[in-house]
């Protein structure tokens, strides 16, 4: 029985190792990609790579029936948030500043993050972890980007800005 216990494990070793390997030149291709396209002043590859969904799920309230909200809602996500952040560190790049790939590291539960060091002479140096997690297809996707000079995910300060908004907004509809 030992043996076979054994002899199971020398199998599926290598298997889980060349899974993990997979896994690791995926998250450095898309780094890679990142810092190739952002270079070119291009949001194209990071916008295929986005899943906006899951970033917006951790932001939007939702109320069944209530329109209003919808509508604020729907407002709101036109905005695109994540591409105007984006963006900005885009047009500081084509000024002169610096958006490097520096590493990257997996959690416990298996999502990647990116990390990149910005640095401009006006802005200073700050870095930004992009987080990739598995799909229920097994591809990687940015969902949020956790952004060190303010100590947390962006999802979180967009978040703060929007349950402000909101609730102005419900305010003057009463």
């Amino acid at each position: 029985m030992k043996r076979i216990f054994i002899l199971a494990a020398l199998v599926w070793l290598p298997f889980q190792m060349s899974a993990q390997a997979a896994q690791d030149t995926i998250a450095w291709q898309i780094a890679d990609s990142l810092e190739t396209t952002f270079g070119q002043n291009s949001l194209g590859y990071f916008l295929r790579n986005f899943n906006d969904s899951i970033f917006l799920s951790g932001i939007l309230f939702h109320k069944k029936d209530n329109e209003n909200l919808t509508s604020f809602n729907k407002g709101f996500v036109r905005g695109n948030a994540m591409k105007e952040f984006m963006g900005q560190v885009l047009k500081n790049i084509e000024r002169g500043a610096y958006y490097n790939f520096v590493n990257y590291y997996q959690d416990d539960v298996g999502n990647y993050y990116l990390i990149f060091r910005y640095f401009s002479q006006s802005d200073g140096i700050n870095y930004h972890e992009y987080l990739l997690e598995v799909m229920p297809d097994g591809a990687l996707a940015i969902t949020d980007i956790y952004v060190y000079i303010t100590g947390e995910f962006l999802s979180e300060t967009i978040r703060g800005v929007y349950a402000q908004l909101i609730s102005r907004f419900l305010n003057e509809e009463d």
